[in-house]
């Protein structure tokens, strides 16, 4: 009788170590994602993200908004980038009428206005 006591309770333990410590099968973590909200006079703006090749704004077709604006609706455009440092630099005209360096949290989005 005891030493199926005992058995009872090795197997016990050794059950509740297994799933008490955090033991998992196919934990699934999303990718590390933020975006960047571009508002304002979006027409004719061009977009530099980092060393990225610069795209245009506001234009129908633009590669750079079909890949993140995929619904191609007008208005706020948002841009899937990587949670960190990142140098936003926005032309109209020839002229720079952004420049700002942001930091962005995973899951955050921010906001861009273009005057």
């Amino acid at each position: 009788m005891m030493k199926r006591t005992a058995t009872a309770l090795a197997a016990a333990l050794v059950f509740v170590l297994l799933t008490g410590c955090g033991y998992k099968e196919g934990v699934i973590q999303d990718e590390p994602v933020s975006y960047l909200r571009f508002t304002g006079a979006l027409q004719g703006a061009v977009v530099s993200i980092d060393d990225l090749e610069p795209f245009k704004l506001g234009e129908a077709g633009s590669s750079a908004d079909a890949r993140n604006n995929p619904s191609g609706a007008t208005g706020p455009i948002h841009y899937r980038v990587e949670p960190g440092k990142h140098r936003i630099t926005v032309r109209k005209n020839g002229q720079v009428v952004v420049d700002r360096i942001i930091m962005l949290d995973n899951g955050v989005t921010r906001e861009v206005r273009i005057p």
